[in-house]
């Protein structure tokens, strides 16, 4: 197993995108494999424009996540990208130093900090996510595995999602024809997501809509997929108008959604149910200000083809 830090400037000519794709020059291809486990990282803030977007001005790390699939660029055959996967924010900028002023990454030479991408020991990446607060998986020595704990993420009291109408159009990338991959870390069906992470974020993303209905003045809010039911949606409520609606959850760490992926029982569910039924999405589900977006009858634009069905997986029988 592979262990780097991975730079994403404020200002850079690389055409990067946190959580999801990451591009970088050829130099790098050996270090950025699949699989490998990263660190982002920023330097320090050189505009003041840029401190909204940021979690501090000085240097620090910010996030982890693994690389997927790696593919050249193909405007130019010395640079790559690389999907990002499992991508998760920390709650608070990680200082490059510790309480001792060291280093927390070991610096090898005089011009280190100018490498975007910097392999570093398992136990320089060990520490990092411990003192972002993340547990450690250690069933497996050669494949570690950050664990998101109650620390690791922001209190639900400091949380404040925000109304969005832009999170999902239907509409891919800019990267499409080349980045056609699932949207990492959406919330699945329970015990079927891709890390262990999955549950956690998916609950998250749920108790992101829970909070955004009452705030909002919603009534008989039923939290329906934290009982262990699965009718097909995750809550029940009452609107504005007195009618009982039922919302399916999709979440994200990320900042959109390129596709989402629901199920047999919930395509079902949401022709049964037609205009009761929504779809909320959720981006930046981990952070104090996810942003929001319902969908009405989502089986509709289906049916109409404004959103088009695409099959994952097939059953496999012996004759």
């Amino acid at each position: 197993m592979n262990y780097a830090i991975i730079t994403e400037n404020d200002e850079s000519k690389w055409d990067d995108e946190t959580g999801v794709l990451y591009h970088f020059p050829a130099r790098y291809k050996n270090i950025l494999t699949e699989g490998t486990s990263v660190i982002y990282y920023k330097g320090q803030m050189k505009d003041k424009k840029y401190l909204n977007k940021r979690l501090s001005a000085k240097p620090h790390y910010f996030g982890i996540a693994k690389i997927g699939e790696v593919y050249p660029d193909s405007k130019n055959k010395n640079e790559y990208f690389a999907k990002i996967e499992e991508y998760i924010p920390f709650v608070q900028p990680l200082d490059f130093k510790d309480k001792n002023n060291e280093y927390i990454e070991i610096v090898t030479k005089s011009n280190y900090w100018r490498d975007g991408v910097r392999k570093i020991t398992v136990d320089t990446y060990k520490k990092i996510i411990k003192l972002a607060n993340f547990e450690i998986d250690y069933k497996n020595e050669n494949n570690l595995e950050a664990v998101l704990s109650d620390e690791s993420l922001p209190n639900l009291d400091d949380v404040s999602p925000v109304p969005s109408n832009s999170l999902f159009t239907g509409k891919t990338n800019k990267h499409s024809k080349e980045n056609n991959g699932s949207n990492n870390n959406r919330k699945q069906t329970k015990g079927d997501g891709f890390s262990r992470n999955a549950k956690k974020i998916g609950d998250r993303a749920e108790q992101v809509v829970l909070k955004f209905l009452k705030n909002h003045n919603y009534k008989n809010i039923r939290w329906v997929a934290n009982e262990g039911e699965k009718p097909g949606y995750d809550i029940s409520c009452v609107d504005h108008t007195g009618l009982e609606i039922y919302i399916e959850v999709k979440g994200t760490s990320t900042s959109k959604f390129n596709d989402f992926i629901i199920t047999n029982n919930e395509l079902s569910t949401a022709e049964k149910l037609g205009d009761s039924f929504y779809i909320y999405f959720v981006t930046n589900c981990l952070s104090k200000t996810p942003k929001v977006q319902s969908f009405q009858n989502p089986y509709k634009k289906i049916a109409s083809s404004k959103w088009e069905l695409t099959p994952l997986s097939y059953k496999v029988f012996t004759s």
